[in-house]
């Protein structure tokens, strides 16, 4: 099911070639809600979160992370279950922005499965499994990530 439009996609794109405050040199750009483009962006993937994982969380007030992988680059295998500040990760959700590259798979194992990469389709796993991002041999490879925590979850009416 693809849940972003080709407007949508094009203007993520846009966002990342128009912006010079990104995070880890070339590879990565946070962006805060900042107009209703950016807002219905991540309210739709939050919504359908909840609607396919069951989960509800108490606000959509998410920072989207786009990535950029250029050519030669990759992400070995590793876990976002990590503590940052005071949060612990649950989940990993996003979709990708582009398809137009080689290699960049996105591989999650036990059991093993490669993400979809067409641009616009949603996916979300657990935090805790182990995954990976192949090295991109051509292209750019974009994507949009929106970690989500357990303190950020509601769980059994009361608010963890």
């Amino acid at each position: 099911m693809i849940l972003y439009n080709k407007e949508e996609l094009d203007f993520l794109n846009w966002y990342w070639e128009n912006t010079d405050n990104r995070k880890f040199k070339d590879r990565s750009y946070e962006f805060t809600v900042i107009g209703n483009n950016e807002l219905n962006i991540t309210t739709k993937l939050l919504n359908w979160f909840e609607n396919q994982s069951g989960e509800k969380l108490k606000s959509y007030n998410y920072n989207l992370i786009i990535h950029r992988y250029n050519i030669g680059d990759y992400f070995g295998k590793h876990i976002d279950a990590v503590e940052r500040g005071y949060k612990n990760r649950a989940y990993v959700l996003g979709f990708h922005i582009n398809n137009d590259y080689m290699g960049g798979e996105y591989k999650l194992y036990n059991p093993d499965f490669i993400i979809d990469k067409t641009p616009g389709v949603p996916y979300f796993f657990k935090s805790d499994r182990e995954h990976e991002i192949t090295r991109i041999t051509n292209g750019v490879r974009k994507s949009a990530l929106i970690f989500i925590n357990y303190e950020d979850l509601i769980r059994e009416g009361n608010l963890i």
